[in-house]
Formats: structure tokens, sequence, C-alpha cells
């Protein structure tokens, strides 16, 4: 793979062979420094991700760009994502993820509603209340992690949506944020610009958000528990 950019060059990538469309990648400066992180997650051919750490200013931040297919199997997404955070959130105090989700941030869906609980529409609707973009956001927001943006990146004639997205667990180091339309595809680009100058001195943790949603998915969840692992178990005590 070669850059098509004057003073960049591909430093992480992934793509679909036997499937048109997708494909992530990272492109880093040709000054900058670059670090292997590979976790220990296989791309697929509905769920992509690619992954770099860079060091800038001395210091360290970690790159995750992800593609979810929107025929993809949302809860496989899910459950990868979150190993790809455990990995990355404990290697690297700043982390940004950008991408794709096919789930509508901005939507009313099952799957918007978990994603944002990930975090803090990889093609799912970031803007709607949906199931899939909540559960990713509550996912993000237990690493720490919130979204930057949340206009529509998708508008067409008879929609509009806000499927892809931005999140990063260290926002004293966002400086700005931009969208616009880039003219050669249907969906907006988004620019993000970090300030490595900024120095954080603060002790920080990170802690799992016990939302209303959280709660009420544990206590659904619980109550469906039949402990049968337990009792036919062949261990004694």
């Amino acid at each position: 793979m070669q850059s098509v950019w004057p003073d960049y060059r591909p430093v992480s990538w992934f793509c679909r062979t036997n499937l048109k469309g997708g494909g992530v990648a990272i492109y880093a400066k040709n000054d900058v420094k670059v670090y292997d992180i590979n976790p220990d997650v296989d791309s697929v051919e509905q769920d992509e991700y690619c992954s770099t750490k860079i060091k800038l200013n001395d210091k360290f931040f970690i790159i995750l760009c992800l593609y979810r297919a929107p025929n993809g199997v949302f809860t496989n997404f899910r459950d990868k994502l979150i190993d790809l955070l455990e990995i990355v959130c404990s290697q690297c105090s700043c982390v940004f993820v950008a991408g794709d989700f096919n789930v509508n941030f901005n939507g009313n869906t099952g799957e918007a509603c978990e994603l944002l609980n990930i975090f803090s529409d990889f093609n799912v609707n970031f803007n709607g209340n949906t199931g899939e973009a909540c559960e990713l956001l509550n996912i993000f927001s237990s690493f720490g992690c919130q979204r930057l943006f949340d206009q529509d990146t998708r508008i067409a004639n008879q929609s509009h949506s806000c499927i892809d997205n931005i999140f990063c667990n260290d926002l004293s180091y966002v400086q700005s944020t931009d969208m616009n339309h880039f003219h050669v595809t249907d969906h907006l680009y988004q620019l993000l610009t970090i300030n490595t100058t900024f120095k954080n001195d603060k002790f920080r943790t990170l802690k799992r958000t016990f939302s209303e949603h959280a709660m009420s998915e544990f206590l659904s969840m619980i109550s469906r528990e039949t402990w049968n692992d337990v009792y036919c178990s062949d261990c004694y005590v």
C-alpha cells in the first residue's frame, strides 16, 4: 500500500478481499514516529480495524480506526470493540477512536444506545437513541471516552444520520473539531486538531458509569440468570 499524499505514509491498514466497499487505513507524516501495537483481535470482512501509536512532542497517543459493515452482526462488532478498548486503554493514557460505525448515534435505536454506553454510528446513527447507539455510547463511556461530534455525517435526499464519529478518553488534548463536505463521497469529513503542548498534571482515574440504562439492563439480565452453571458444576467446596 502506497500513499497518494506527499509527505505522508501508510502505517496501518486493513482491506477486505471478497466484498466491495469498506477498508480502514491510518496515514502519518513522514517525520512522525509511529509504533506498532498489534492488538490480538483479528479484523474480518464485516468488522475492520487498524491501529497505531504515535509520539508527538514527547507525548504518546494511540489511534484506532474502525469500520462496521451495514449488514454486519452488531453483537460481534460490540464484543470486538470492548476487547480493543481494553487493550489500547491499558497501553496509553490518551486514545482516539475514529470510524464509520453504521449505527445512527442521533437515532433512537437500541444499537445506538448500546454503542453510546460503551464509549461514554460506526454506521449506526449516534444522534438517535437506538439500542445499538446507546449501547456503543455506554461502552465508550465505561472506558472514559466521549464522542466529539453530534452532527449528521451522512446526508441524502431522503435521510440523514450520524454514523461517523471520533471518541477520545482525554479531552484536554482536543484543541478543535470541524466537519464539512469532501465532495468525493456521500459522507462529511471530520477534522480533529490536538494540542500536543498541553501539560496534563492531573491524576486521572477511569471508572464505569452506572447510568439508568446500564442499571436497567443489568437488573434485566440478573432476572433472567438461571445459575445452572453453578448448580451443575462438578466442583465441590
